[in-house]
């Protein structure tokens, strides 16, 4: 597997310098370059990591793989959006705006809509805020999140499976 992904990351360093030379910028790399970039690759490994296991969680509950892509749509185009639309100030918890969180550098910043009117004056004012969500806050929530729904079935998959 270490094999794959050193030469993963040659293809990468390869085509790179090919696109760089088309476009006439071949000079030296900013200061700190590589340490971004593995910065992010960890951030990205992160996760994809969550993501198999929050899979796994799910299909471990179901026990069926059409149910389980049934409860990641359901969960993706439905409860997020009704989240974000009835109770949008609690989209700091939500699985997608963590995970973007997680993976750019710096965190994600979201808007949480608060009660909107219209002033003395015609104009529309909304009171939210904006918040900005940390590379830490993204890894916790999402850590959290698969921790509690693998440990969910393992006690399940115990209980159901093995007596």
């Amino acid at each position: 597997m270490r094999c794959w992904a050193w030469s993963g990351q040659l293809l990468w360093w390869g085509t790179a310098y090919v696109m760089a030379s088309q476009l006439g910028r071949t000079g030296p790399l900013p200061d700190g370059f590589y340490g971004d970039l593995f910065a992010q690759q960890g951030r990205v490994i992160l996760l994809v990591v969550f993501t198999g296991l929050l899979g796994f969680g799910i299909a471990n509950l179901v026990r069926n793989t059409g149910a389980a892509l049934g409860v990641g749509f359901v969960y993706f185009a439905v409860v997020e959006n009704a989240v974000r639309i009835f109770r949008s100030s609690w989209q700091e918890w939500l699985l997608t705006d963590n995970a973007a969180a997680l993976v750019l550098d710096g965190g994600s910043r979201i808007f949480i809509y608060g009660e909107a009117f219209v002033d003395e004056r015609g104009a529309f004012v909304d009171s939210g805020r904006e918040l900005v969500l940390t590379n830490l806050h993204g890894g916790l929530v999402l850590g959290i999140a698969t921790a509690v729904l693998v440990g969910l079935g393992v006690v399940l998959f115990a209980r159901r499976d093995l007596h």
